[in-house]
Parts: structure tokens; sequence; C-alpha cells
């Protein structure tokens, strides 16, 4: 099964913004990177694919040099999430 095709939620990313800055990032040009724009933290409801989410925590771990990344962002979160 590939991620093509489905999506996520942008209330996904809270809290990706501050996760990034506070270890040096620029969270615009990381999500720029994967070809999303940061417009889309702002509207939570909005939809982006999975493929992207998968793309950013990965490309946002290496430029971070933060192997769990993911864990703490998810670690940010609440169940808003869901």
């Amino acid at each position: 099964m590939t991620a093509n095709g489905l999506l996520l939620r942008a209330r996904s990313l809270n809290g990706f913004a501050d996760l990034v800055q506070s270890h040096g990032g620029d969270p615009d040009a990381l999500l720029n990177e994967v070809g999303l724009t940061n417009g889309l933290l702002a509207t939570p409801d909005a939809s982006f694919p999975l493929a992207a989410f998968i793309k950013l925590l990965a490309v946002s771990a290496q430029q971070l040099n933060l192997p769990d990344f993911g864990i703490r962002l998810a670690g940010d979160q609440d169940v808003t999430v869901l």
C-alpha cells in the first residue's frame, strides 16, 4: 500500500512550526521543499497528501539532525489532531 491519494488534515501539523523553530530551522522553507505552503498551518481543516507529510517528516528530521522529529512532533500534540 502506498501513500498516494491518501489525505491528512492540516491539524496533523499542530506544533510543527514551533518545533522546527526551537531547533533553529525555518518551517516555511521545509514546507516549501515538499511542495506545501505556510498557509496550510493556518487552516487546520484543509487537506493535504499523506505522501507530503511523510516527506516533510523525513526532510525535517534530516535537516534539523533530529532522527526522532516525528516522535517529538507527536509528543507536542493532543487528541484534537485526530
